[in-house]
């Protein structure tokens, strides 16, 4: 749970971070704002999956996968 919950924290962090940076470019015009709403974009779109993720149900019981691992 913890090295989970880390990773997250670590993702959401340098996104964040990311995304400062490229609010001064944003100011600019279409062509400095691009960075910006494609980072932004991507973070929502990160987010909505990680959040979809956690919503997902789990393996149902007597579910077994086909796999020819030795």
């Amino acid at each position: 749970e913890e090295v989970l919950v880390a990773a997250v924290r670590e993702q959401l962090a340098e996104r964040f971070h990311h995304l400062r940076h490229l609010r001064a470019g944003a100011e600019r015009g279409p062509d400095g704002a691009r960075p910006y709403v494609q980072a932004m974009l991507g973070l929502q779109v990160w987010a909505h999956g990680l959040y979809q993720a956690t919503r997902a149900k789990g393996h149902e019981p007597g579910h077994t996968h086909d796999c020819a691992c030795s």
